[in-house]
């Protein structure tokens, strides 16, 4: 049995978010299209023959304790196998924190296949995503390895979907965004609302295996509150329109926006423009 494995976490955009309503256990309903991106945190996680988990992040970008999403999926896959906890995580954070990306949910989905790999296969897929639905919504995306899906429920029933190629700029202005606070402001400003129906074509289509232009896809109902919080949200969709974006977004509860553009080239000249013009992070990104 190896002692060692690397693995890569990507990110991943919500080219569709649509927040149905609240469900009594204080999650929301949502239906939601996941899309992969090659935007990758990076981890090499080795058996140490010792007792206790133990991770380190070089770059930082992340908490280096029990308090990491990493590290508490490799508790709960312990916990679950029985499998003595013996384990070293080092952490590459390319992923923004509290971005909107899914960086600590990539990492966690990475480190449960990961340690079941190393392991020797200890857990079936379904016992991997009942794990993975305790750790956070979109962590059973992860678990799927596939480079889109509708998520449904509270973002964690997942159909996988073919995503038409493009290309998508990444920008983050460099806050976090708390997801809890956007779901929380947007309960507030809609009052008590009952569950509605997705009035979405393209997210019909997407499940119908029908073609469709990913920018048409394109909604975010947290943009509702988020942005009336953080303006620059709404400067930086504009300058990516501007710049020839086919469509663009915030992904999940921000604050990162993306632009879609089925054009590589369009995407790469608005690239270098970004990288000359703003301070912010950008990352040029496609499919993983």
């Amino acid at each position: 049995m190896r002692d060692e494995i690397r693995l890569e976490a990507p990110a991943k955009i919500n080219l569709a978010l649509h927040v149905l309503g609240k469900r009594p256990d204080g999650y929301h309903d949502l239906v939601t299209v996941f899309h992969r991106l090659n935007l990758c945190d990076e981890l090499r996680l080795v058996r140490t023959h010792s007792p206790g988990i133990s991770i380190r992040c070089p770059e930082g970008g992340a908490p280096e304790g029990p308090e990491n999403l990493a590290c508490r999926a490799a508790a709960v896959f312990f916990e679950r196998t029985g499998v003595a906890p013996e384990l070293f995580i080092e952490l590459h954070k390319n992923i923004p924190t509290a971005a909107g990306l899914g960086g600590g949910s990539s990492d966690a989905a990475s480190v449960l296949l990961g340690l079941n790999r190393l392991f020797g296969e200890r857990l079936e897929s379904e016992s991997l995503i009942e794990l993975g639905m305790d750790l956070g919504a979109d962590v059973p995306f992860f678990l799927w390895e596939v480079a889109g899906a509708v998520g449904e429920g509270r973002g964690d029933r997942i159909r996988p979907v073919s995503i038409p190629e493009g290309t998508y700029i990444l920008v983050n202005p460099g806050f976090p965004v708390s997801t809890a606070w956007a779901y929380a402001s947007l309960d507030q400003a809609r009052g008590n609302f009952e569950l509605t129906k997705v009035q979405n074509a393209p997210i019909r289509q997407i499940l119908n295996h029908s073609s469709f232009q990913a920018s048409a896809l394109l909604h975010n109902d947290l943009e509702e509150v988020t942005l009336k919080r953080f303006p620059v949200i709404s400067q930086i969709k504009r300058t990516l329109l501007n710049l020839g974006c086919d469509g663009a977004l915030m992904s999940g509860s921000g604050p990162t926006v993306f632009g879609y553009f089925s054009n590589r080239s369009r995407a790469e000249e608005a690239y270098r423009t970004l990288k000359r013009e703003t301070a912010f992070s950008c990352f040029l990104t496609r499919s993983y």
